[in-house]
């Protein structure tokens, strides 16, 4: 099974798109959006290579999710 990790960055801006969409749609909008987003981390550690190259900075890949985009370079080791 393939994992992923956040950064404390990323973490921060889940959160304030809960938020966000808590104040903005409702409690079971808000958590339709944001488990949205956890299966996309998911499907990005599963097939990292599917994500878009930047251009400017081609270590970095993006996938679109609705109206955001989570960006992400590939690691293929994290030693903790």
């Amino acid at each position: 099974m393939t994992t992923y990790s956040l950064s404390n960055a990323a973490s921060a801006d889940v959160l304030g798109i809960a938020k966000f969409s808590l104040k903005r749609w409702g409690e079971k909008k808000a958590k339709e959006y944001v488990d949205g987003l956890k299966r996309v981390f998911a499907g990005v550690a599963e097939r990292p290579q599917d994500g878009k190259v930047v251009a400017l900075r081609p270590k970095l890949r993006r996938v679109q999710y609705r109206s955001h985009y989570v960006f992400y370079r590939i690691r293929t080791q994290v030693w903790r």
